[in-house]
């Protein structure tokens, strides 16, 4: 995700934003599969880096949050990603939420493909790259430049890190990531 730190310190966060957007359209068209192996917490942007994979393989034990909101921002960069996997109101209550929600519901949402027990997870992981490995590479890039150009994914992208970038900039969004940083006090409690 995006690295708070650097925003609290006064990056631009105009670029961490975009790079960020970009990172996830590369990993989303990347000419080959992807998979996501999840354990433990996996919050905000990471949550996104999962859904722009192709397979998200997760750990009994891995939980996922969306918790920007209670920072003052959305997920507004990962969203077009998390609407490829989830159902709209099911996302909005997550966002809503804030809290962390563990793997069996991630996979009954649509976000995770496949859940393990923690010692197998990366066992999974290389038996479902390897059933996505067998077409040809070329044909693999255009798949999935074709399924997201009918989303327009690059332009909601975009969108998602200008919103992202401009709620950075708000300085009472700033304060409470500050104060997460610093005294790891989350705004939820």
């Amino acid at each position: 995700g995006l690295d708070l730190e650097q925003v609290i310190r006064g990056a631009d966060a105009g670029a961490l934003a975009d790079a960020l957007a970009k990172l996830l359209l590369a990993l989303r068209l990347a000419p080959v599969p992807t998979a996501a192996v999840v354990t433990g917490e996996v919050k905000g942007g990471g949550v996104g880096l999962a859904a722009a994979c192709d397979v998200v393989i997760a750990a009994e034990d891995a939980e996922f949050a969306l918790p920007e909101l209670l920072f003052g921002l959305t997920p507004a960069i990962i969203l077009p990603l998390l609407l490829e996997r989830v159902a709209p109101q099911r996302l909005r209550l997550r966002a809503l939420a804030g809290g962390a929600w563990p793997a069996a519901a991630a996979l009954a949402d649509g976000l995770v493909d496949r859940v393990a027990a923690c010692d197998e997870v990366d066992a999974v992981a290389r038996a479902a790259l390897g059933a996505l490995r067998r077409p040809r590479r070329e044909t693999v890039a255009a798949w999935k430049a074709l399924t997201a150009e009918s989303a327009d994914l690059a332009a909601d992208l975009k969108r998602g890190a200008r919103l992202t970038a401009a709620a950075l900039d708000d300085g009472d969004t700033r304060r409470r990531l500050d104060a997460f940083h610093r005294e790891g006090a989350p705004p939820w409690l």
